[in-house]
């Protein structure tokens, strides 16, 4: 249920309450100001109370107003303070790329005054965006530690657990539960100390998300309840959605033990978790309904699915059919994927497969919509800069073309005129034939290179990813066995998980790179940039990645830019797990029409002389895999290291 999952990783503002009494106190005021720094002050707070009361257009047009008056005044800080507002409005409407746009704006404005708390709020809200729009986590989470910095250096708790929530959060989406953990925990520690109850309930909810992941849903609904408990006990002053959302969220897990217990063959366990899960969806719907939230929706859908789990088919329709209602009178596009789909399933069951495959075109048609929505975002920026360049080549090629003809215009004499018309049909007969030679040339190079990169797939699914689909089988096995002889499965399924994980990587990996948007070296070198900040940043080792411009255009295959990224992400996994440093220099060069690729880091090191040249005893198979997929490109591997003195790896391959 993504609609319920992603309210635990949005911080909870104290402010979001009706502040009615003071919007009219500072309309009033407005009235009786003139255009000057007062009356843009007022603005603003009238632009925030609005943006907190959800009156987004409102507040817009108040933070417009305090921009236009602002700009006339050159008042820097009230146009610094208008742009944050209005980026709180665009968020708020859920347009994160004018938010963005806005809190870029407020951030300049804010280092230009040296306003250290409107700079940390707009990094913070910048990085967001970039979680948000793009799930970009890289450039999200570089922004979330240097507003985090900020905060620490301000005392500033509130702000500071708003920076734990994000960061966490994004650990969480990008699958490092450790981390997310770690900063949740971190939440839960700043919110006790402010005695703030809300954001003590919502890090309990975090923490209980992390352990849901882990499949302890023992532990999970332990921190749901904690949860709860806080926001019954305030009432109207905490966020509307807290509760309903504990019970549905307690409901969703006793749902997956349900399951589970079902998946061993347990149907008197399925049927205790599948009753209780339907307990708490009904205690949830009744809250959503009391706060007309899109939560209502959910719950009839998700009590409808219990009910098939549990035989009650008839009961089932009526709910799932209320679910789909309500989703399409709230145009929530995955609230109708999921009703569709439950639809489908259910209609197989009752034996109505044309209604169910008519409700199954509807649930690929909203789940490709969103697919596409998802893909939109991530192409939003990309499809701006190809239009500002397209622009700017528009531009150029008129100039270009004004240039010929009056150099045209100053050649008109009659031999050379004579001379231009022989060589241009030299010219056009030569370039003819040459471009059919280089066009059938290209089509059978195609035709080989499209069949080496399907020999090329089809040898690493086969070896990489059929070795760990085949483990992962093994470990169900033995997982099977132990849960039918009531013995402890935990390691097998911990082995799982971890092969999952490994799959995930790998898949990753190839799929990166045969996408045809990837084959410029600076795509290379952003992947690159993206692995290292994720590796390196959270365990505070400092990064310094230097890259020669001459570089970004060279072209390479994909079995280079594939081989390359791998040692790469080789040497920077062995710098986490082994070197123990504070500091890793990555440079990548051109040098007498070579890739230079060194990577150095001031770590313990490790004596290079243990290892035989050959390549065959390089100390793991890291090492080894390393020193092939060099080969595989014919490129040479040479690794330094002395003890206590740090590594430095360099990789030189010729373009």
């Amino acid at each position: 249920m993504k609609f319920i999952l992603i309210l635990i990783f949005v911080p909870y503002s104290h402010l979001a309450h009706p502040q009615n009494k003071t919007i009219d106190s500072l309309q009033h005021l407005l009235h009786t100001q003139k255009e000057d720094t007062n009356k843009v002050n007022t603005l603003n707070k009238l632009c925030v109370a609005e943006n907190n009361n959800a009156n987004y257009s409102i507040g817009l047009q108040y933070g417009r107003d305090a921009l236009s008056i602002s700009e006339k005044m050159n008042f820097k800080k009230g146009k610094a303070s208008a742009y944050y507002n209005l980026a709180c409005s665009y968020g708020g409407q859920n347009d994160q790329l004018e938010a963005r746009k806005n809190y870029s704006k407020a951030l300049e404005l804010y280092e230009a005054v040296n306003d250290k708390q409107g700079v940390a709020e707009s990094k913070l809200w910048i990085g967001h965006t970039f979680t948000v729009l793009e799930e970009n986590y890289s450039l999200a989470l570089k922004n979330y530690y240097e507003a985090l910095k900020l905060f620490e250096e301000l005392n500033d708790d509130e702000n500071l657990a708003s920076a734990y929530q994000f960061i966490g959060g994004t650990w969480f989406s990008y699958g490092n539960l450790q981390e997310a953990s770690k900063f949740f925990i971190a939440t839960l520690k700043v919110s006790m100390r402010m005695h703030d109850s809300a954001r003590i309930a919502q890090a309990y909810i975090s923490i209980s998300g992390v352990y849901t992941a882990q499949e302890n849903y023992t532990k999970a609904i332990e921190y749901l309840i904690f949860g709860k408990r806080l926001f019954e006990a305030m009432r109207h002053r905490g966020p509307i959605w807290g509760v309903p959302f504990c019970y549905t969220t307690i409901g969703n897990i006793y749902e997956r033990q349900g399951d589970s217990a079902g998946a061993t063959g347990n149907r008197e366990l399925a049927k205790n978790k599948y009753t209780g899960a339907l307990n708490n969806y009904f205690t949830g719907l009744k809250f959503w309904k009391e706060i007309n939230a899109r939560g209502d929706a959910w719950s009839y859908t998700s009590i409808g699915n219990i009910n098939i789990k549990l035989g009650n088919l008839s009961i089932a329709k009526s709910f799932l059919e209320k679910g789909l209602q309500l989703s399409a009178e709230l145009s929530d596009k995955e609230g109708l994927n999921y009703s569709y789909g439950s639809l489908s399933h259910l209609d197989s069951m009752l034996g109505n497969y044309r209604q169910a495959y008519e409700h199954y075109k509807m649930y690929i048609l909203y789940r490709d919509s969103l697919v596409n929505e998802e893909n939109k975002k991530k192409m939003l920026q990309s499809a701006m800069q190809y239009h500002f360049d397209k622009k700017q080549d528009s531009i150029k090629a008129a100039q270009d073309k004004k240039d010929i003809i009056t150099a045209a215009e100053i050649k008109d004499q009659k031999l050379f005129r004579n001379f231009s018309f022989a060589g241009i049909f030299l010219i056009v007969s030569f370039g003819s034939y040459s471009f059919y030679r280089y066009r059938r040339r290209r089509k059978l190079q195609s035709q080989q290179e499209m069949l080496n990169e399907r020999l090329r797939i089809s040898r690493e699914l086969h070896d990489d990813i059929g070795s760990t689909l085949g483990s992962i089988s093994i470990y169900s096995e033995v997982a099977k066995n132990r849960s039918q002889k009531n013995e402890n499965a935990d390691e097998a399924i911990s082995k799982i998980g971890v092969a999952s994980r490994e799959l995930i990587d790998k898949m990753s990996d190839i799929v990166w790179s045969i996408n045809p948007d990837n084959e410029s070296f600076e795509q290379l070198q952003n992947r690159m940039q993206s692995f290292a900040a994720m590796m390196l940043t959270p365990r505070d080792v400092q990064n310094d990645f230097i890259v020669d411009e001459h570089l970004k255009s060279i072209p390479l295959t994909t079995e280079e830019r594939k081989n390359i990224f791998l040692i790469f992400k080789e040497a920077i996994h062995n710098i986490v797990k082994y070197a123990e440093c504070s500091k890793v220099e990555i440079r990548l060069l051109a040098e007498n029409d070579n890739l230079e690729m060194y990577i150095k880091d001031d770590g313990k090191g490790f004596d290079v002389n243990e290892f035989r040249p050959d390549g065959e005893s390089l100390g793991g198979n890291g090492l080894k895999n390393m020193k092939a997929r060099a080969d595989d490109i014919k490129a040479f591997l040479n690794i330094q290291s002395e003890r206590n003195k740090g590594t430095t790896i360099q990789l030189t391959f010729k373009t």
